[in-house]
C-alpha cells in the first residue's frame, strides 16, 4: 500500500533489534498498547462532551428530542458495524455497548423525574418508547449471540437485561406511586421475581418428567435463558433486599399511604414476606437445578464412584436457609411489636421496645407458640433438626423467663408470661414429641 519494494520491507524488519527494551515493551506485552488506546478513548469521549455542551448551551433543543437523535445515531452505527464487520470482530464491541446501554437506562429513569417533571406527553411518551426499544434491542443482541455461537450468551448478560428491566420497573413504580417509604418500590419487583421463579420451578419439573428444556414456558424466546438470569439476579437482588427488612422493620411502623396497620394484611408485611419467600424460591430453585444437571450427568456416567461424587457436588449449602429463618423470626417478632405500638402505644424496636413490659409479655408468649409450631410440624414430618430448633427457642423462651420477666416486669405480667408459656411447654410435650431417628423407624416398618 505504500509503495515499498519486499526488499526494502525486508531489510527494515531484519534491521529490527528484537531484543532491545523498547521491543519488548511494545510488541510482546500488549499491555502498553492497550493503555495508550484507552487514554485516547476517554480523551476523545471528554472532547466530544464538551463540545455537546457547548452546542446544547447554544441551541434550544429540546431533552426529548436529544435523547431520540442519540438513540437513532447509536442505532444507526451499530448496524452499520454490524453490517460491514464480521461478527468475531463486532462481537466483543457489541458486549460491552449492551452493558453500556443498560447502565444509561438504570441511570435515565431517576434522573427524567427528578429533573424534568414538567414534560409534556408526548416527551414521556417518546422516552417511554426509547426505554422498551432499548430492551428489545438488548434482547436480539442475546439472540444474535446464540444464533452465531449456537451457545448462550457470556456470564451475567442475560441477568444484566432482567435486572436492568426490574430497575426500571422499580423506579417507574416509586415515582409513578405515592410515597410508600419505598415499600412499593420492594413490593413490585419482588412479585414479579418471585412469578419468574415459580414458573421456572414448574419448568423445572416439567423437564424432570419429560426431559423437555429448562426453559419451556418462555420458549418463544428460545436463546433467553430465564432460570440461569433469575438466579443471578437473586445473587444481587436476595441480599439487598433482606438486609431492607432487616433495617425498616427495626424503626418503620408498618403505616403506608396513612392507612392504619394491621397485622398480616397490609403491604410492609405483605412485602416482607414477598422477599423471603423471593428468597426461599430462589434457594430452592438453585438446589432443583443441581439435582437436574446432576441426574443428567449421572445418566451419561458409570454407576458407583461416580455416584458418590454426584452426591457430593450436590449437597446443598443451608446457608440461606438459615439466614432466612433467623429473619422471618426477625420480621414475626417485629410484626408484634408494630401491632402493639400501633393499639397499645408501646415503642418500636429503636424507641427501646425492649424495656416494655407488655412487649416483653407478647414476646414470651409468641416465641413459645413458634416453638410449639416448629415441634408439631417436626414431628408430624419426622423432622428432628426442625423439632430441635423449635426445642433450642423454647430453651431461649426458659432463659427469657428467667433473666429478663423476673427481673423487669411487674407481678401481673410475669403471671401472665409463666401461666402462658408453662401451659405451651405441656402442650408441646403431649402433641409434639422427638421423631425417631432414621435408622430406628427403618426397624419398626
Amino acid at each position: 500500500a505504500l509503495a515499498i519494494s519486499p526488499q526494502a520491507a525486508q531489510q527494515w524488519l531484519t534491521s529490527i533489534n528484537s531484543f532491545s527494551f523498547s521491543f519488548r515493551l511494545v510488541w510482546r506485552n500488549s499491555f502498553l498498547m492497550h493503555l495508550l488506546t484507552l487514554i485516547a478513548i476517554g480523551w476523545m469521549l471528554l472532547v466530544l462532551i464538551i463540545d455537546f455542551d457547548r452546542w446544547l448551551a447554544e441551541s434550544q433543543i429540546a431533552t426529548a428530542t436529544l435523547i431520540g437523535l442519540a438513540a437513532l445515531i447509536s442505532l444507526s452505527s451499530y448496524w452499520l458495524i454490524d453490517r460491514f464487520q464480521g461478527w468475531r470482530e463486532v462481537r466483543l464491541f457489541s458486549h460491552g455497548l449492551l452493558w453500556l446501554m443498560l447502565l444509561m437506562l438504570v441511570l435515565q429513569l431517576p434522573v427524567r423525574f427528578e429533573f424534568y417533571p414538567s414534560w409534556s406527553r408526548v416527551n414521556w411518551l417518546m422516552f417511554g418508547v426509547l426505554l422498551v426499544g432499548s430492551l428489545v434491542v438488548g434482547q436480539l443482541w442475546l439472540k444474535r449471540w446464540f444464533d452465531e455461537t449456537a451457545a448462550q450468551s457470556p456470564i451475567f448478560d442475560n441477568a444484566l437485561w432482567l435486572a436492568a428491566g426490574i430497575l426500571m420497573l422499580a423506579a417507574a413504580v416509586h415515582y409513578g406511586l405515592p410515597d410508600s417509604d419505598s415499600v412499593m418500590t420492594v413490593l413490585i419487583p419482588a412479585i414479579v421475581m418471585l412469578a419468574g421463579l415459580w414458573f421456572s420451578y414448574r419448568s423445572n419439573k416439567s423437564a424432570g418428567l419429560d426431559q423437555r428444556p429448562l426453559n419451556a414456558p418462555f420458549r418463544p424466546l428460545y436463546w433467553y435463558d430465564w432460570q440461569g438470569a433469575l438466579l443471578d439476579c437473586a445473587t444481587i437482588f436476595v441480599p439487598i433486599l433482606l438486609l431492607w427488612v432487616l433495617i425498616t422493620n427495626a424503626f418503620f411502623d408498618g403505616r403506608v399511604w396513612d392507612i392504619t396497620y394491621f397485622p398480616l394484611i397490609n403491604l410492609f408485611d405483605i412485602t416482607c414476606g414477598s422477599v423471603l419467600l423471593f428468597g426461599l424460591g430462589a434457594y430452592y430453585l438453585s438446589e432443583q437445578r443441581k439435582w437436574l444437571n446432576s441426574s443428567q450427568a449421572s445418566s451419561l456416567q458409570a454407576v458407583g464412584a461416580n455416584n458418590q461424587n454426584v452426591h457430593a457436588q450436590s449437597s446443598p449449602s443451608h446457608f440461606l436457609l438459615t439466614s432466612l429463618g433467623l429473619i422471618g423470626f426477625w420480621v414475626i417478632s417485629s410484626m408484634l411489636v408494630r401491632t402493639l405500638h400501633t393499639y397499645a402505644g408501646t415503642p418500636l424496636w429503636m424507641d427501646n421496645a425492649w424495656g416494655s413490659e407488655l412487649v416483653q409479655t407478647g414476646l414470651t408468649i409468641l416465641w413459645t407458640l413458634l416453638a410449639l409450631v416448629a415441634t408439631i410440624l417436626a414431628s408430624r414430618y419426622q423432622q428432628r433438626l426442625a423439632w430441635f430448633m423449635g426445642i433450642g427457642l423454647l430453651g431461649l423462651v426458659v432463659l427469657k423467663l428467667v433473666l429478663v420477666d423476673l427481673s423487669q416486669t411487674e407481678a401481673i405480667w410475669r403471671v401472665i408470661s409463666f401461666i402462658g408459656a408453662g401451659s405451651l411447654i405441656l402442650l408441646i410435650g403431649y402433641l409434639a414429641p422427638l421423631p425417631p431417628a432414621h435408622q430406628d423407624s427403618a426397624n419398626t416398618e
